[in-house]
């Protein structure tokens, strides 16, 4: 939120579309999941039970990746903007600034694991591979003894 007009008025308006935009954003991730979810229970009844949960967790795992994704994005957003809507001209703007950005840039990092950790499936493609990765294979070798006296 580095601003290079050094007037107030104009980092004010600034701020705050900034910060109706994610309001708006994180009202309507809201209002979609309760809607989702009360959807879901609603056809509850027509649904298989093994469709059923399959729906659920599915819909689990997408309300916490697009949370996830909202708070990392949100939570230094926040940040530099209230601190900054206070303190405009403070030192060390592109400081805070650049460290609050790092944990969005960090984001497609974060959503890999997350998804890695969510499914089901990811995961245990994951752990089939990290068994045989650290699996230790060894070989027989018929002319290695254990013991001299042992080799007839």
């Amino acid at each position: 939120m580095v601003c290079y007009c050094p007037g107030e008025r104009e980092i004010m308006i600034v701020a705050v579309l900034f910060c109706s935009a994610y309001g708006t954003a994180l009202f309507l991730f809201a209002l979609l999941a309760v809607l989702s979810i009360r959807a879901l229970r609603k056809c509850a009844l027509l649904m298989n039970k093994k469709t059923l949960s399959l729906q659920k967790e599915i819909l689990r795992n997408l309300i916490i990746i697009i949370g996830n994704s909202l708070i990392l994005g949100g939570v230094p957003f926040a940040t530099v903007v209230l601190y900054f809507l206070y303190h405009i001209n403070a030192p060390l703007q592109r400081i805070v600034t650049s460290c609050a950005t790092l944990f969005t840039l960090n984001f497609r990092t974060v959503y890999a694991v997350l998804i890695l950790f969510l499914f089901k499936t990811y995961r245990k493609a994951v752990l089939v591979l990290l068994r045989r990765s650290l699996a230790v294979t060894t070989m027989y070798n018929p002319n290695s003894a254990i013991s001299p006296a042992l080799n007839v």
